[in-house]
């Protein structure tokens, strides 16, 4: 009994202090371009890698797992009230939230990409990293040709 009561109030605990603070849509939208950074870094330290004639693979895991997280957390970024209702400037094109069962279908192929780059690199086979990086960047390209303002 003193057990639940306890689980109990640390879950009451955690819900009062996330309905205290709620991010509006422009924290989230911040959050979601700092998270696209974070990919652009990682995706770019793979291949300055990659470029030298010995690797560090060190480097690569590291990056290929950070790559995997934040892959993961893109579909968690775009909830409903980060669209262009926010009058925030950014590069997300309005498409997405009126065709998101098609960009969730596309954020899920990039996850599983971005698990199976973090494979390869646990291959600590630099070729093998090539071609699981490449195959990423094939389904960034995917979302972006549709989802994205064009530069």
């Amino acid at each position: 009994m003193f057990r639940r009561i306890h689980i109990v109030a640390a879950l009451l605990a955690v819900s009062a202090g996330t309905a205290l603070y709620a991010a509006t849509p422009a924290e989230k939208i911040a959050e979601r371009q700092e998270n696209f950074k974070a990919v652009g870094r990682a995706n770019k330290a793979i291949r300055d890698e990659l470029a030298k004639s010995t690797p560090n693979l060190v480097v690569i895991n590291s990056n290929a797992r950070t790559l995997h997280i934040t892959a993961r957390r893109i579909g968690w970024l775009f909830g409903r009230d980060t669209g262009p209702q926010t009058g925030v400037k950014t590069g997300a094109l309005p498409i997405i939230w009126t065709q998101f069962a098609d960009f969730r279908s596309k954020h899920i192929a990039l996850t599983n990409a971005a698990r199976d780059l973090e494979a390869a690199a646990r291959t600590n086979n630099p070729a093998t990293v090539r071609t699981a990086l490449a195959s990423l960047g094939g389904t960034c390209k995917a979302c972006h040709d549709v989802y994205r303002k064009k530069d």
